[in-house]
């Protein structure tokens, strides 16, 4: 319940939108003044993720999120 609060709406958008072997490797652990904080495994996971923020995920996660979302912080 509270890092559901953390992470605000913007979970359901991120299950919904990210691949799902890229999933595997992130998990979400909060949303603080337009950033985004984004847990990763390892190097790998944060390369794909990257990748696929640049390549428009970013713009949809953007479209779907209740609140503005200005970028997103990858941390081990």
């Amino acid at each position: 319940m509270r890092r559901r609060r953390a992470v605000g709406g913007i979970s359901a958008a991120w299950v919904e939108l990210v691949p799902a072997e890229l999933a595997a490797g992130a998990e979400l652990v909060g949303q603080r003044s337009g950033v985004l904080t984004v847990r990763v495994t390892d190097a790998s996971a944060r390369f794909g993720l990257d990748r696929w923020l640049r390549n428009g995920g970013l713009a949809a996660l953007r479209a779907r999120s209740p609140s503005a979302l200005r970028s997103v912080r990858f941390v081990m």
